[in-house]
């Protein structure tokens, strides 16, 4: 029931979306947990490796095909879809794919030719804007020998 009626809300336009997806986003990494606790059924691995962006030609002219690689997080697809959105790009068709907590996302999307360069520039910007980056690394001298 609570689902139905957060699902009409998102269509009225009468729930911030992206806002509940940032707050449980920020409280899923802040949480902390407590004896007795269940664990989550699959781990929440924090990233691990920096997200990956391959462009392929598509099979028309106006189609780019877009793939992305990296951990997946809460909201990421519709993190990915408006940025999408906000290029001003149609997406053709997606196959989006979960392994375990990594995706492998591809975009077929269409592009006039004349805009191609400066628009898969932007818009990949704004796609790893979005996407999950691994924690910078320490430096070796702030490591203690013990």
């Amino acid at each position: 029931e609570l689902l139905r009626q957060q699902l009409i809300l998102a269509l009225a336009g009468e729930l911030d979306v992206m806002g509940t997806l940032e707050q449980r986003d920020h409280d899923a990494a802040t949480a902390k947990g407590r004896a007795g606790d269940i664990p989550d059924a699959v781990p929440i691995n924090r990233v691990s490796a920096p997200p990956r962006i391959i462009w392929h030609e598509g099979p028309v002219p106006d189609q780019l095909v877009v793939e992305i690689r990296a951990m997946d997080r809460p909201g990421l697809l519709a993190r990915l879809t408006g940025a999408f959105e906000r290029a001003g790009v149609d997406i053709s068709w997606a196959k989006v794919t979960t392994l375990g907590s990594t995706v492998v996302d591809a975009f077929g999307i269409v592009v006039p030719a004349l805009s191609q360069a400066d628009i898969r520039e932007s818009l990949e910007r704004d796609l790893f804007a979005v996407l999950p980056t691994p924690p910078p690394a320490k430096p070796a001298d702030a490591e203690v020998a013990g």
